[in-house]
């Protein structure tokens, strides 16, 4: 009973995109929060089970998909990228539209965002120079 009462109190994290890094994560995560980790595959529940994590289906191209998610949880890793065409992340537009108002979130992007820097070290100070579709698209998702 005990086990239960601890399990409940724990705030709430919500993982968006559960690949290589989201699966990483897991571990790292699940003892200080309840997880709930959204993916499109019905088939990965299993897995996100085994790895600590109540899996919620949902496609970031939906928006009726995601609406069930809307105030689950305070805390927001989002991981999945953006769609493969574009200048614009609409997924990330859906997502953002059902999260509270307080929501504390970590948007996860790619380095690609400041252009090609021949390897030079840098930190979110750096201004974004996108240098190719994909990359214009992770910015997008951050404005």
């Amino acid at each position: 009973k005990m086990e239960i009462s601890k399990k409940f109190n724990k705030p709430r994290l919500l993982v968006i995109g559960c690949g290589n890094v989201g699966m990483r994560l897991l571990p790292l995560v699940r003892d200080q929060y309840r997880v709930f980790a959204v993916t499109s595959q019905r088939e990965r529940f299993a897995e996100l089970r085994a790895a600590g994590a109540v899996p919620l289906l949902a496609d970031l191209d939906q928006p009726a998909s995601l609406r069930r998610l809307a105030g689950l949880a305070q805390h927001i890793v989002h991981l999945a990228p953006p769609p493969g065409e574009g200048v614009q992340d609409r997924r990330t537009r859906n997502v953002t539209a059902i999260l509270p108002d307080r929501a504390q979130v970590v948007y996860v992007s790619t380095t690609g965002v400041y252009g090609d820097l021949g390897g030079r070290r840098v930190d979110e100070t750096q201004s974004v120079a996108p240098r190719n579709a994909r990359a214009l698209r992770r910015v997008d998702a951050a404005l």
